[in-house]
């Protein structure tokens, strides 16, 4: 997909700069009017996956891959109950209708399916798809929520949405919150997580750029990718509020948080691309981690307030 990249593709002002260079010739670009940090890269698949609501059916779900889905990626599940705690918290469940975009392999949308809530899932990755039904008997849609199926037929339907590590996986976030805004009925919640960019991680990936001349980037070497619905850009929590505002939601709750998806020897593999180096580190990241809780990410929960501009 092609893209002029110095036009800010979180607020659309031109004269954005590529600042770092990561792995695989990744470019950084930096926005000057509205601080935001994207990579040159988008997902060419938007038109593949919007195009239908098949359960697949037909497709086959390898061991390795439900095995992956089961015990790697949904390995936390602490993290997720801890979701459905907040969203309960904050949203009324008498007839609450909860819409879940990313829903992975559809754990989130389980738990709250077994607290009596009217749940909705939308996850492109057929993989996952078929994990979702075998697994919980979820029907996931393909269809992302821009699509006019959500956008016509469920205009002003949900309760609350949730985005749960994802905005910063999407090729264009701006759109799909106001593509959110239009799907929640008036002061309807959005909740969501995403690495913060104003945090340990990304300042020392920042720093150790800077001081080695691009040779060792550390954290941003980790933290962008050209893969598949791998990150593509990363917010602060300043800049983050200011983009929800501009697509019509009030930030009522924000916090910075301590959470990994994986276990510490995923990402000290990708840090150091050696399996022997990172089972030497893991011992010591685990004490470490376990004694400093190093906030890496931030939840926020958003209340609908206006249109979108």
């Amino acid at each position: 997909m092609k893209y002029d990249f110095s036009v800010c593709k979180l607020c659309g002002t031109s004269g954005a700069i590529p600042r770092y260079r990561v792995r695989d010739s990744i470019l950084i670009y930096c926005c000057s009017s509205c601080g935001g940090h994207y990579i040159n890269h988008l997902d060419n698949i938007q038109s593949d996956i919007a195009g239908g609501d098949s359960n697949h059916s037909d497709f086959a779900l390898s061991k390795t891959d439900f095995d992956y889905l089961d015990k790697q990626l949904q390995s936390n599940v602490e993290r997720f109950k801890s979701k459905v705690d907040l969203l309960l918290k904050h949203c009324p469940t008498g007839e609450a209708k909860v819409l879940d975009i990313g829903a992975g392999g559809g754990l989130f949308p389980h738990l709250l399916k077994e607290r009596g809530i009217d749940v909705y899932g939308i996850e492109p990755n057929p993989v996952r798809i078929r994990f979702a039904k075998e697994k919980y008997e979820l029907n996931l849609s393909p269809r992302l929520v821009e699509d006019s199926y959500w956008q016509d037929g469920y205009n002003k339907f949900f309760d609350a949405i949730t985005l749960w590590d994802v905005i910063e996986h999407v090729n264009f976030p701006t759109e799909m919150l106001r593509s959110i805004n239009i799907l929640l009925k008036d002061d309807g919640l959005l909740l969501l997580d995403t690495p913060a960019r104003d945090a340990f991680y990304y300042r020392m990936g920042e720093l150790s750029y800077k001081f080695t001349f691009g040779i060792f980037p550390l954290f941003l070497n980790m933290m962008y990718s050209k893969e598949v619905f791998a990150h593509k850009q990363i917010f602060s929590s300043s800049q983050l509020t200011r983009l929800l505002q501009k697509c019509g939601f009030r930030v009522v709750f924000l916090e910075k948080i301590h959470e990994l998806s994986f276990p510490y020897s995923y990402y000290l593999k990708r840090l150091f691309h050696s399996e022997r180096i990172a089972r030497t580190a893991e011992r010591f990241a685990n004490y470490f981690f376990n004694l400093f809780k190093i906030r890496n990410k931030m939840i926020l929960i958003a209340r609908k307030t206006r249109k979108p501009e």
